[in-house]
């Protein structure tokens, strides 16, 4: 795509997540040719902090004796969901296995009527495989080949770890 401009700073919000990840080298490509030598790229991803299992119970239970007077189970732990079972090999969502473990924990009781129903309904208007959830250190591999890392900030909130928020310089 030729815009016929370059820009001092692109935002994005979550925008190779939604991508497959044999489609990011182009996505990146194309975010370097529109900046300037100097632009940045600012964008907040939505990544597994590392690649152990995600205990969806732990979570459930986590979500109630800390975060449910204040946040809604989807938005503390609905990445944990999304990104229960990935995809070994492309990190691509496995909306099956997240909506079989939801059930799970629903069948035993830990999870609000109303938190289950929300995320049955959630799960249901995804398309399987329809977005990425990559290994935070797999991402910083994928993006270091197009871009330098300035920093990485993590907002104060339940689910900070999952969402870096990347400042990126075009190399």
């Amino acid at each position: 795509m030729n815009l016929e401009k370059k820009f001092s700073l692109i935002f994005g919000d979550w925008v190779p997540g939604v991508l497959h990840t044999k489609d990011y080298d182009t996505f990146f490509k194309n975010i370097r040719c529109h900046l300037k030598d100097d632009g940045l790229f600012i964008g907040r991803e939505c990544l597994r902090p590392t690649r152990q299992p995600v205990d969806l119970e732990k979570v459930v239970k986590k979500h109630y004796q800390s975060y449910a007077k204040k946040y809604s189970f989807y938005q503390t732990s609905m990445h944990y969901v999304y990104g229960y079972k990935p995809n070994a090999k492309t990190a691509m969502w496995n909306i099956k296995a997240a909506r079989q473990a939801v059930d799970q924990v629903n069948q035993k009781g830990l999870l609000a009527k109303k938190d289950y129903d929300f995320m049955v309904k959630a799960l249901a208007i995804e398309k399987e495989a329809s977005a990425s959830m990559m290994v935070q250190a797999d991402f910083d591999r994928a993006v270091s080949r197009y871009f330098k890392i300035i920093t990485k900030h993590h907002v104060k909130e339940p689910s900070s770890a999952w969402y870096p928020i990347y400042v990126l310089k075009k190399k």
